[in-house]
């Protein structure tokens, strides 16, 4: 599904559906899975898609590689896992080791997407932070409080 926005007025003027073929790549990654506590808060997605895009921004700088490196992505109901979870994965097929990069300094990589959301001017989401969002919403909200769920488990 994709929408057609009219960026001056934000408001949307199309939609329709796409269908691509599936796309696979054998690499390494690492997961988060949401605590307890941020899985019973509503706006779970938005705050997840959030802290993707400050993993994503964020992530190169620990790693020492470019944003196109790395891929992230989240899932409500990860069929494995069996719950919420982020992922993080090497970019290149069968990994360069980015993923176990990220995993080894994941805690001060989540200590500095706090720092950056906290020291980002906006309201509610701009593309130095968590994105764009649909105002309303208060992802930047919903993003700070997962990340103190994560860090503090």
């Amino acid at each position: 599904m994709y929408k057609v926005i009219d960026i001056s007025t934000r408001k949307t003027v199309g939609h329709g559906t796409v269908d691509l073929p599936e796309d696979r790549i054998d690499t390494t990654s690492l997961w988060i899975t949401m605590p307890e506590k941020a899985r019973s808060r509503p706006g779970l997605l938005p705050a997840m898609n959030g802290l993707a895009n400050l993993l994503k921004n964020l992530a190169p700088l620990f790693l020492m590689c470019d944003s196109s490196d790395i891929y992230v992505s989240t899932a409500l109901s990860e069929p494995t896992l069996k719950q919420p979870a982020l992922f993080l994965s090497d970019a290149i097929p069968g990994g360069v080791g980015l993923a176990e990069g990220a995993y080894d300094s994941i805690r001060s990589i989540l200590m500095a997407c706090r720092e950056q959301l906290d020291s980002c001017r906006c309201s509610d989401g701009c593309p130095s932070c968590i994105g764009t969002v649909n105002s309303g919403i208060k992802a930047k909200d919903l993003t700070g409080k997962l990340l103190d769920d994560i860090l503090c488990t």
